[in-house]
């Protein structure tokens, strides 16, 4: 969590900040990214490659082709909440919609930047181009316009019913010993 406390001591003073920590913590589930075996961290990932394999269909079956792991990539993504991956603007843009939106927002996030590049991951692009591009720096074109697409995204009370029931089937599979081969 030090990208996320840094970032939060950038505005706030220490005691502050270590009060944000343990509301992130207690109320808005972050102990489930960061406990041991990140078992919040696996069932975001579960949640996007089923995001993915629903709505971008060639690009999930890229990734599959290319044996592209989600965690290859992904998860420096969700354990900064995307702090070392975006502009320092555009993280607190996000950070403030997490704060609204849950922990759906990062998911939707992840989608967003693979939606950015799906011509190039569902194309002719080898394992080295995907993976390279995705573990980039990403730099939207335009905040307001990203932004938009995940609230769009998120507006989907179909699509929000699916995410929900994903994360309850994580949690079926983990429970039944059947997670290890659930993932990309």
């Amino acid at each position: 969590m030090g990208p996320i406390a840094a970032t939060l001591l950038c505005y706030f003073e220490p005691q502050k900040v270590y009060a944000a920590l343990v509301r992130l913590h207690d109320t808005y589930n972050m102990h489930a990214i960061f406990s041991p075996g990140f078992p919040g961290l696996l069932q975001a990932i579960y949640v996007q490659e089923r995001i993915m394999e629903s709505k971008m269909p060639d690009v999930y079956s890229a990734f599959k082709k290319h044996m592209i792991s989600t965690t290859s990539y992904a998860t420096k993504w969700y354990i900064t909440l995307f702090a070392n991956s975006v502009p320092f603007q555009t993280q607190l843009r996000l950070w403030d919609a997490y704060l609204l939106e849950g922990q759906d927002l990062f998911v939707a996030m992840a989608v967003a930047i693979v939606w950015v590049y799906h011509h190039i991951t569902s194309s002719s692009a080898n394992f080295e181009t995907i993976l390279s591009l995705l573990s980039s720096f990403f730099v939207p074109e335009n905040d307001n316009a990203l932004l938009s697409w995940i609230e769009q995204m998120l507006g989907d009370k179909k699509l929000r019913s699916q995410i929900a029931q994903w994360r309850q089937d994580w949690v079926q599979l983990v429970a039944s010993g059947q997670d290890g081969d659930a993932l990309l």
